[in-house]
């Protein structure tokens, strides 16, 4: 905000070099917060009516320090894995991001996981501030006419820092509750509770009391959403247990918003973690990159993470998990509700049952 305020040279070095840091300890967090750091920073330059030398000069100063950290940690990757990517990058890479997972993991992942997945709580649920957050965002950019630079630059980078990771592909209630996965969005927090404090205080002022009440309902209305799980009956996928560990499917799965409900047990760790092998119009498909397992009510679920083509599927489950000869097996698809979401009513219908469907 210093740099905002008097486009000098000195802050610009600090904001080149507080990213550069950023990016040597959180390089993908570095990654999404760039982009709207970058276009706060140019639009600071460029509108301000300065020298052309003057604001070469600043842009040096802000340039040169975050240049110099990435050529630091270039080096220190290179020191590590050569000038392969590594282990974390190159799985980071393969898992991926797709924007059609968004709507998906808004409900599974903020708003409660049932039915879809066993009950867990929701982040808006455990991280209370979460939406009061989101509404103060959006009630700072329309009330606060003279700091509206640093909500657009703080509140837009705490939305798109959420906006990207759910979208990430490799995000599970399971893993987000089991294996500590919220840590995505912690840096988020605290930002979010300070907000969920502003908009408290534009609910309480006269002034701002209708804005901030259409603020609040915008995102209650995101927020009013939650799935069913309905069985779809489809004549032309038939599908057969061959074996205690394998599953043939004639049309196989396509969408993400299906989900193959199969009845076999194992311990977490075997249904959650497990490799599965998942073969389907002429290739393999890549456990937990491109489809997840995890254990439901005492089934399996086994959903594709991207749109996959229509072809005969074959899929071998692990040593560990059998299903049982001549079981019947059902394809789930989700199906978008508008209404209580399932963290504030979880014992609505809708949230403990599998509807059958044609």
């Amino acid at each position: 905000m210093k740099f905002y305020e008097s486009r000098k040279a000195k802050y610009a070095f600090s904001c080149g070099s507080v990213w550069g840091l950023l990016l040597m300890t959180r390089p993908t967090e570095a990654v999404w917060i760039s982009i709207p750091s970058i276009f706060f920073c140019i639009y600071t330059v460029v509108v301000f009516k300065q020298p052309i030398k003057q604001k070469i000069i600043i842009s040096n100063y802000g340039i040169f320090p975050a240049i110099l950290f990435i050529i630091i940690c270039i080096y220190l990757h290179y020191i590590c894995y050569g000038w392969s990517l590594g282990p974390y990058l190159s799985y980071s890479l393969d898992v991926g991001f797709d924007r059609r997972l968004l709507v998906t993991n808004w409900i599974e992942m903020v708003l409660g996981s049932q039915p879809t997945h066993e009950k867990y709580y929701g982040l808006a649920y455990n991280f209370w501030w979460v939406l009061p957050g989101f509404a103060g965002i959006l009630t700072a950019l329309i009330c606060d006419k003279t700091r509206w630079h640093i909500h657009i630059l703080v509140g837009g980078t705490v939305i798109f820092h959420w906006l990207v990771y759910l979208c990430y592909r490799d995000l599970h209630p399971e893993g987000l509750w089991r294996y500590w996965n919220y840590h995505y969005f912690k840096w988020t927090q605290p930002f979010l509770f300070i907000y969920g404090i502003f908009f408290m205080r534009y609910l309480f002022n006269k002034s701002y009391i209708y804005r901030a009440i259409c603020c609040f309902s915008i995102v209650m209305l995101m927020s009013c959403w939650n799935f069913s799980l309905k069985y779809i009956i489809d004549s032309n996928n038939k599908i057969t247990v061959l074996s205690k560990n394998e599953i043939y499917m004639t049309n196989g799965m396509q969408s993400p918003l299906d989900i193959l409900l199969i009845p076999a047990r194992g311990n977490f760790n075997d249904i959650y973690r497990n490799n599965y092998d998942f073969y389907q119009h002429g290739r393999w498909w890549i456990s937990t990159v491109e489809f997840k397992a995890w254990p439901l009510y005492g089934n399996i679920a086994l959903s594709p993470l991207k749109e996959f083509p229509a072809g005969a599927a074959l899929l071998k489950l692990s040593s560990e998990i059998t299903v049982p000869i001549g079981s019947r097996l059902y394809i789930s698809r989700r199906v978008f509700h508008f209404g209580i979401p399932c963290m504030v009513y979880p014992s609505q219908t809708v949230c403990m049952q599998i509807n059958k469907g044609e």
